[in-house]
């Protein structure tokens, strides 16, 4: 009974992994829903279990079109078996990954493969004008030097009312973009590069920027904390960047603008490594 009871508790459970009050992280965008709380208990062989996250904080199940969701952390643990989030893959883990001989899900990437931050599906976009965007690379920016770069993300900062910063942002800044990162990194490089070109399937501008007069803060957050800020970033200088990710979950990185005019600013070549 044990065995049926744990493989139907842990098979239900692995769609809510990352669920928290209203909001549901899908992979093409956010979708908000009701869901009932009844603070619900949840007995394991008559021992009662108070579910909490990876950092100790309770997790309270709730319903949702009549199905109760639990936190897979917690019940799999209940059950000794450890539990892992593969960000990268969108894959939880309940136990072991596999079998010695077995073969790698599908999306897996090799071992020796780059993995772009880029590739990740951010959780949130928050921008001080509605009409801020963000776009991924595909294509090329070029910079002032002739240099050119092929992944990574472009923002473009709007200044058709005037600049606005992100409301009750601390640093004042213009765009803020965060990634789930989920301790699965330890280092994450790249280069700041105010581009003079970009042609990509979304934008084809062969001058984008003025060659004087612009420069950028970059601000990177790990779990709200400060890691590193880089000023004063020009279109004469692009700055190679090397940020320490060991035990973040959730990256943010934040553009502050010195420049009274809209233009594009690009993080490329943004390699993650575990």
């Amino acid at each position: 009974m044990k065995q049926r009871m744990q493989g139907m508790v842990i098979g239900f459970l692995v769609s809510v992994l990352f669920l928290s009050g209203i909001t549901v992280w899908a992979a093409t965008g956010t979708q908000n829903i009701t869901v009932t709380y009844r603070d619900i208990k949840l007995f394991i062989d008559g021992t009662q279990i108070t579910p909490r996250d990876a950092n100790g904080n309770v997790v309270e199940p709730f319903i949702y079109n009549g199905t109760t969701y639990l936190p897979v952390r917690a019940v799999g643990e209940a059950f000794g078996k450890e539990v892992e989030w593969d960000g990268e893959n969108a894959t939880v883990y309940v136990g072991q990954r596999g079998q010695s001989g077995q073969s790698a899900p599908q999306n897996q990437p090799a071992q020796n493969q780059v993995t772009y931050l880029s590739d990740l599906q951010y959780t949130d976009f928050l921008k001080g004008n509605r009409n801020n965007q963000v776009h991924k690379i595909n294509g090329s920016v070029t910079d002032f030097d002739g240099q050119q770069y092929s992944s990574g993300m472009v923002f473009y900062l709007e200044n058709a009312y005037g600049f606005t910063v992100i409301e009750y942002d601390k640093d004042g800044a213009h765009a803020s973009i965060d990634y789930p990162v989920n301790s699965a990194y330890r280092q994450l490089t790249g280069k700041i590069v105010l581009p003079q070109k970009i042609n990509t399937t979304t934008m084809n501008y062969n001058s984008v920027n003025s060659s004087s007069g612009i420069n950028v803060d970059i601000l990177f957050y790990g779990d709200d904390k400060l890691i590193q800020r880089v000023n004063n970033v020009t279109t004469s200088m692009p700055f190679d960047f090397d940020i320490n990710l060991a035990g973040v979950n959730k990256l943010t990185i934040k553009i502050v603008s010195g420049y009274t005019y809209s233009h594009y600013v690009a993080l490329t070549d943004l390699v993650l490594s575990k």
